[in-house]
Formats: structure tokens, sequence, C-alpha cells
């Protein structure tokens, strides 16, 4: 029974002790039930170790025992089983008089914070996500735009490229049975395929011919208004031809549309230099910077502008002249130097006695028919040298004796679609500003019966094709 005793105090010993344990972690009120729990639990544990002695005594301390354990038991229940976060020390007297936080709260108010957190740091998180979704965007779209720049930029260049190969077939095949004289000057075409047969023209340098027959020495060519024989050590042929062609000879813009407009800029907006006409070839100019659209050209001294959709470029490749034409155009160039003698040579007052004897040859010419004259050659050959002056003249002229046009010289002028500055305006203007006068030497030239074209009604600027060139013209 002694040991039974011993147990009992160590069990209610320990129980006693959690108890007080337990306590530091409850509220006040806990506290004092703990505290009034354990006086029962001591009051209790007495009355145990009284009755064990009296069992001592008396003999039956077992079934008393045992009920007296049960009471200890529910004591024991009573307290916690464990109490986690016990507060000692500082912590211990910080939560003296105040209302202490239970566990569970506790857990709550940090599972609310944890959650707050994470929820920030899940919008955070959101708003990274949008910004680099937005960030992704704009780069696709900037890839987007490159590669379709890309695109159109290759599309561009394949069309460009495609170009070049369709004309450069076209070239080739335009080149394919041509030739040209590979020579300083010239190369004389023969009547017959040998040295002794007679020449029957030139086939001078940048001038083309075609290929009619290539034999083993000689080919038969025609060129212009010339047909005959060369020899072919002297010639060469096709693409080689067209190479030579691109060497020595200028490249000019063929009008394709009258009243074309020369243009001081590349700008259909800009100041218009000139006026151009169907057939009219101007010269360009190669080293300029290109812009889009237009052909840069030269007008006399200065650079100027057409519209690449009404011209043709290529290259200022000439034809042969005949033996008859080379006479006509050395015989032209001799009365020309003459008259320009004569020009230099006169004063004012000697022009003066020369337009009235000019007057008094032809009794149908008047002062108005004279200043009409002056001005027409001026406005078509007002750049040129005074024997193309002269020769311009000289075709109104030579219209006026001819029964195929009018019989007088403003008839001739004024004539429909003849004259391309009584279309464009330009006559009008010379002829209200003034500008015609130094053109009235050579118009007095023409009148008194000058004619440095042999006999020639039309002219046109050089082309190429066959006719008396002078200066920028060719007359025929």
């Amino acid at each position: 029974m002694r040991g039974n005793k011993r147990l009992i105090q160590g069990m209610t010993a320990a129980g006693a002790a959690g108890v007080i344990a337990c306590t530091v972690a409850f509220s006040q009120p806990q506290i004092m039930r703990t505290e009034e729990t354990i006086q029962i639990t001591e009051n209790q544990t007495s009355g145990v170790m009284a009755v064990l002695n009296q069992d001592d005594q008396q003999g039956d301390g077992f079934q008393k025992f045992s009920i007296e354990k049960l009471e200890a038991d529910r004591v024991s229940a009573a307290a916690p089983a464990s109490v986690p976060n016990l507060f000692t020390g500082e912590r211990a007297e910080e939560m003296n008089g105040q209302d202490a936080v239970l566990p569970e709260e506790m857990i709550a108010d940090e599972d609310s914070a944890a959650a707050d957190t994470q929820e920030k740091e899940s919008e955070k998180e959101e708003d990274t996500q949008k910004e680099n979704n937005k960030e992704k965007d704009t780069q696709d779209k900037n890839k987007e735009k490159k590669e379709k720049a890309k695109a159109e930029k290759k599309a561009k260049e394949a069309k460009k490229a495609a170009a070049k190969e369709i004309k450069q077939a076209e070239t080739a095949k335009q080149w394919k049975n041509k030739l040209m004289a590979d020579v300083d000057d010239y190369l004389n075409i023969r009547k017959a395929s040998n040295e002794n047969s007679g020449v029957a023209g030139k086939l001078r340098k940048g001038d083309v011919a075609k290929v009619i027959k290539k034999g083993r020495e000689w080919t038969k060519i025609k060129s212009g208004s010339v047909t005959g024989y060369v020899k072919n050590e002297y010639c060469v042929y096709g693409a080689k031809a067209q190479k030579l062609a691109k060497k020595i000879c200028k490249i000019y813009a063929t009008v394709q549309a009258d009243g074309l407009r020369i243009r001081k800029n590349a700008s259909e907006n800009a100041i218009a230099l000139d006026a151009a006409f169907e057939g009219d070839k101007l010269l360009v100019c190669t080293k300029a910077k290109k812009k889009d659209g237009w052909v840069t050209v030269k007008v006399n001294s200065l650079k100027g502008y057409v519209a690449e959709e009404f011209v043709k470029v290529g290259l200022g490749t000439g034809q042969a002249i005949s033996i008859e034409e080379e006479r006509a155009l050395i015989e032209a160039q001799r009365k020309a130097e003459q008259m320009a003698s004569v020009r230099s040579v006169s004063s004012s007052s000697a022009s003066s006695s020369s337009a009235g004897t000019a007057a008094a040859s032809s009794s149908s010419v008047s002062s108005s028919d004279l200043t009409l004259l002056s001005a027409i050659i001026f406005c078509e050959a007002g750049g040129e040298s005074y024997a193309g002056q002269v020769a311009v003249g000289a075709v109104v002229m030579n219209r006026v004796k001819s029964g195929s046009f009018p019989n007088s010289i403003s008839s001739v002028v004024y004539q429909n679609g003849q004259f391309s500055p009584v279309a464009n305006g330009a006559l009008a203007r010379a002829l209200s500003n003034g500008n015609y006068r130094h053109c009235t030497s050579a118009a007095q030239a023409a009148l008194a019966g000058s004619d440095n074209t042999g006999g020639a009604k039309f002219f046109h600027r050089v082309n190429g094709a066959a006719g008396l060139v002078i200066g920028n013209h060719v007359f025929y």
C-alpha cells in the first residue's frame, strides 16, 4: 500500500505542476479558475492521502483509492495537455494586466497577413505579366512592320530587276542584227563588195547600220538613205556594237508628246523653263542625281527635268550620210561661214541698209513680216548659231515659195499644227517683249534669199534621222 501511496502522490504532484505551467498561457480569468482548480486538487489530494492513511488502518483502501483517483483524473483532464507559445520573463510581465491573445486568434491574424501578402504578390506578378505582354506585343508589331517593309523592298527590287532584264533582253534583240564602225572618223560604204567600187556614203563614228547579209569579208548594210557594203574588219556586231555605242554615244530623251514642259525642278509645280514636242531629242545629264519619275536634261546651258512617262531614253546613235547629203552639208556650212563673216563686218547702219535692200528685192515683204520672221526664228533657234537661225528663216521662205503651203509668211507661221511656239504661246510672248530683235539679221538674210538648207521645208531637233544637221536641228 505504501507503494500505491507514493504512486498517487507522484501523479498528483505532476498533475499539479502541469496545471501551474498552463496558467502562464491563459487570460486573467482563466488563471484564476486554474488557481481554484489547483486549490481543489490540493484539498482532494490531502483527502486522498487521508483516506489512504485510513485504509492502512481499516484495510479497505483499494476501493476508496479508486474513487479518489477518478476525482484526481477529472481535475487533471480540466487542464490542457500541452500549452504552446509560453511566455516568460519580460513578455510575461507585458501580458500582465492585458487580455491575452488566444493561439487560434494569433494564427488567424498570421494567416490573414500571409493571405494579404500573397494577394499583393499575385497582383504584382499579374501587373508584371501585363507589362511583359504589352512589350511583347509592341515588339511583335515592330517586327511585323519591319518584315513587311523588307518584303515590300524586296518585291520592289525584284520588280525593278525583272524590268531591267526585260529591257536588256529587248535591247539585245534590237542589236542582234546591228553593226557599228569601230573607227576614229568614218568608214566608207561601197556600192559593191570590193575596195575599187565607188563610195555610196559614209558610216561615221556613232552611226548604226542594219545588217542585211554578212559575208566572209564584206557585209551588206542599210543605214539612213544609204545601202552598200562595208569591210568586216572595221566593224563590230551585236552586243559588241551595243557596248561601243554606250561608250561613244550620248544619251537622249526622245519626247513622246506635244507640249511637254521642261521644269526647273523635279516637280509638277516647278517653273517651266521651256516646252518640247513629239520627236524632240533632249540631251540627258547622266551624271545628275536620279529623281524618281523624272529625267534630268540639258536645256541650252541650264539643267531641267521632264516627266519620265512622256519620254523614251536611249542612246543618241546616228545614221550613215550619203555622198549627196555630205556635199549639201558642206555647201551649207560654206554659206553659213560667209554669212557670219558679212555679219561681223557690217555695222548697225549697214544692217539697216541691208534691210532696205531686202525689202526692195521682194515687194511682198513688209515690216510686220520681218518682225514675225525674226520672232519665229528667235523661238525656234534663238540659242543657235547664226547659220542655224538663217536655216530656220530659210525653211519659212521655202514654204512660202512652195505651192504645198500658204503663200505668205504670216499664213505659213500660223498654219495649224506647224510651229510649236505658236501653240504654246512663246511666239506671242516674243512679239510682245521684243526679245526677237537679235535675230533680225538672220531674218533679213532669209528674206534676201539666203538658203543654207538646200531647199528644206522641214526641220526638227537632231534625232538620228537622215537630213542636213545645222546646230541642234536636222533640215530636210
